[in-house]
């Protein structure tokens, strides 16, 4: 075969493979024809030029060629509580709701060697819900020597009670990722 057949046909593997993964994750999200809530965001693979090239230029059959490709994984706690039954403006109970963040779960980076950065980004997406996780993702979220800072959080109706959670929820993962000391939210 030639090197521009085998590279087409790697690739259009590839793209099934994709595809079929990608249609697993869209219906593995379902129960009894409900959406399954609090999952992690689907990982994200690239495949850089260079090893699509290597795959291409060998000499021997794509069949038999391996091409390792990793990601790390971490670990975040979540509540087996809804956040409602302590946070719901008659009850206000941050500490009491904390208590309950115990049970982990573990979600993969997209990166193959995660920054600190990239790694806060993915568990505070993990370990949020709701206008909570929404309102995080679109901050910048940066760490300076262990110390984690959330840039100030525009108001709305209700934002009290998403904090009443939110804060919990960020500060008890971020604090468990190795080198983090502390966790600022500005003002």
């Amino acid at each position: 075969m030639s090197k521009k057949l085998k590279l087409v046909l790697f690739i259009l593997a590839l793209l099934i493979i994709i595809t079929i993964g990608y249609c697993f994750y869209l219906t593995s999200n379902y129960k009894d024809g409900v959406p399954v809530q609090n999952l992690p965001s689907p990982t994200i693979i690239s495949v850089p030029p260079e090893v699509i090239n290597q795959a291409a230029s060998s000499t021997e059959s794509t069949s038999s060629t391996e091409i390792a490709l990793s990601t790390q994984t971490v670990s975040y706690l979540i509540s087996p509580d809804d956040t409602t039954k302590y946070c719901n403006g008659v009850d206000m109970d941050s500490a009491g709701y904390e208590k309950t963040i115990t049970i982990e779960k573990s979600t993969s980076t997209p990166e193959i060697n995660p920054t600190i950065e990239q790694k806060i980004k993915t568990i505070v997406s993990a370990a949020t819900t709701g206008m909570c996780r929404s309102v995080l993702s679109q901050l910048n979220i940066t760490e300076d020597n262990g110390v984690v800072s959330i840039p100030p959080i525009d108001g709305w109706a209700g934002v009290s009670i998403t904090m009443c959670s939110c804060k919990p929820q960020v500060e008890v993962n971020l604090l468990r990722i190795p080198g983090v000391t502390k966790v600022i939210w500005s003002k």
